[in-house]
């Protein structure tokens, strides 16, 4: 007889005599019918339940097993899950390899005893019983391998549900990061703005203390120059009063002896007190022409001011000197662009005409010369789009022009105040003018009646009072340092300005002129106001009055 081959346990296996006892334990038929109603309990939590921590006990993983990690899902981790997946499976495989050669052993040994069994029949119930055993144990062998089978779709039915889990918490990681994202540039946003307008207050505030300590300095001095001139009249009276004490005195005396004498110096002293009482009288009008002058001209700094809402001069200089020319710029583009569109859509009207006329005369083109045509086409579209675009951000800008003068309109209405002669003119309807020309126009009509109105006022010994002012604004120059001296002396070119415009305006006027290129053909609605600028300074056309 050959003895059979025994079968190598794993390292991991459980002896003999304990395996068959948890065998018999295990595949009695109470067990076995619990066992199914688990395994039927633990594929419907499976399917139902989203968490595998409910269904699955980390204690009880085996060698081959390793608990699932949320990390990001590349190819690493699905190599690493499918070398543990193919270890299991071949773990697997040899169990069954291992439990079909000791089926073939136990196939051998029955044939065997079934010789034994022929030779000898005493032994025949021992053999029986060996059998019985053996089909036994065979059925439970296949018992296991069917419940191993189901755990193993049950742990592939895990997997894929940890690998859901893992992907949608990953999405909301994400999610949650842009949102973060999201918040912070929105907070340095915040904190910018709130940088710019701290910015903006300290700025204000300089600003504002530098008018305050000018104004105090000018108030300083003008206050001087009073006490002063109180000073002089105030001395000068107290000297006629002695000399007029001394001279009754000495009259008082020598009047019987001298009176030929005292009536010569009662005589020179009524001239000289006559003189310095006119020289007094003078003064005195000197010093309330001045304190009138410095009075027009803080009344047209505050009205500057109110027009156009700036407190620096320099500002309000710059913006006179660059906002004409840019707009003029401005226009001529627009007008510039409008001609380019009006050109393209002629050419794509020709191309159309002349694409038809081939299409009708020769219908057997080349396709190389229609890929041509059709390249050009799509050029030419191309070219009409870019300029409706740029048309597009002119039209907006001419609408923020728009803006613009009317809202320098409401602000020469509340700036101008009593001057205003003119309320219910055109400036109370500055919200519906909807066209540049008449919002400058308007403006023109604004501002000439005022100036006129100044001129008006102006007193009949105005060029002696400009003389004693020049004098005493070269006198002053030399004592300004040499960072302020520029700043002063754009200023005095402004106020130059304004007082000799007041006789240009009456011999002529701000003129707009609706003009249009001598190539291109007149269209009806096609009209420009042309702004006629000369580096970055309007431009005057005088009408000379006749008689």
């Amino acid at each position: 007889m050959s003895t059979p081959r025994r079968s190598i346990r794993p390292r991991t296996a459980i002896s003999q005599s304990a395996t068959l006892r948890w065998k018999n334990r295990s595949f009695s038929p109470q067990n076995s019918h619990l066992a199914k109603n688990s395994n039927i309990r633990q594929v419907r939590n499976l399917l139902i339940t989203q968490n595998p921590n409910d269904f699955i006990d980390t204690q009880t993983i085996g060698r081959f097993q390793c608990p699932f990690t949320a990390k990001s899902t590349n190819t690493s981790e699905a190599s690493d899950q499918l070398n543990i997946l193919k270890k299991r499976f071949n773990f697997f495989r040899n169990s069954w390899t291992k439990e079909e050669t000791q089926k073939e052993t136990l196939g051998k040994e029955l044939w065997q005893l079934e010789q034994q069994e022929a030779i000898i029949g005493s032994r025949a119930e021992s053999l029986n019983s060996k059998l019985k055993y053996l089909e036994e144990n065979l059925t439970k062998t296949k018992l296991e391998q069917e419940k191993s089978e189901n755990d193993q779709m049950v742990n592939l039915t895990i997997l894929e549900r940890t690998k859901q889990n893992l992907i949608h918490l990953e999405i909301k990681a994400n999610s949650l990061r842009e949102d973060l994202k999201n918040k912070a540039s929105l907070l340095d946003d915040e904190h910018r703005k709130n940088l710019t307008s701290r910015e903006k207050k300290k700025r204000s505030i300089n600003v504002y203390k530098k008018l305050n300590n000018s104004v105090e300095y000018e108030i300083k001095e003008k206050t001087q120059i009073v006490s002063a001139m109180n000073r002089d009249f105030k001395s000068r009276q107290k000297a006629i009063g002695k000399r007029e004490d001394r001279k009754k005195r000495h009259a008082e005396i020598s009047e019987a002896a001298e009176n030929e004498e005292k009536d010569l110096k009662l005589n020179k002293s009524r001239e000289g007190f006559l003189a310095h009482r006119l020289w007094a009288r003078f003064l005195i009008q000197k010093f309330e022409k001045s304190t009138k002058n410095s009075s027009q001209y803080e009344t047209a700094f505050h009205k500057i001011r109110a027009a156009t809402g700036l407190n620096d001069i320099n500002q309000v200089i710059d913006k006179f000197l660059t906002s004409e020319h840019s707009y003029a710029e401005l226009m001529k583009s627009v007008y510039n662009l409008k001609t380019k569109i009006t050109e393209t859509k002629e050419k794509n009207t020709k191309l159309e005409s002349d694409l038809k006329s081939f299409g009708i005369a020769e219908k057997g083109l080349k396709a190389s010369n229609k890929e041509e045509l059709e390249n050009k086409i799509n050029g030419l579209l191309k070219e009409n789009e870019n300029l409706k675009l740029r048309l597009n951000e002119f039209v907006m800008n001419k609408t923020q022009v728009l803006q613009w003068g009317r809202k320098m309109l409401t602000k020469l209405n509340s700036g101008f105040g009593t001057y205003n002669q003119y309320e219910d003119g055109p400036f109370s309807q500055s919200e519906h003018i909807s066209n540049l020309r008449e919002i400058f126009i308007t403006l023109r009509e604004k501002i000439i009646p005022f100036i006129l109105s100044v001129k008006e006022k102006s007193e009949p010994g105005q060029e002696i009072k400009n003389k004693s002012l020049h004098q005493n604004v070269y006198e002053a120059i030399y004592e300004i340092p040499d960072k302020d001296k520029e700043r002063f002396m754009k200023i005095k070119r402004i106020l130059t300005k304004l007082t000799t415009s007041n006789s240009e305006i009456e011999a002529g006027s701000w003129d707009f002129k609706e003009t249009e290129p001598a190539d291109a053909t007149p269209k009806v609605g096609q009209t420009e106001i042309l702004l006629v600028g000369e580096k970055s300074k309007w431009r005057r056309r005088s009408t000379i009055k006749q008689a």
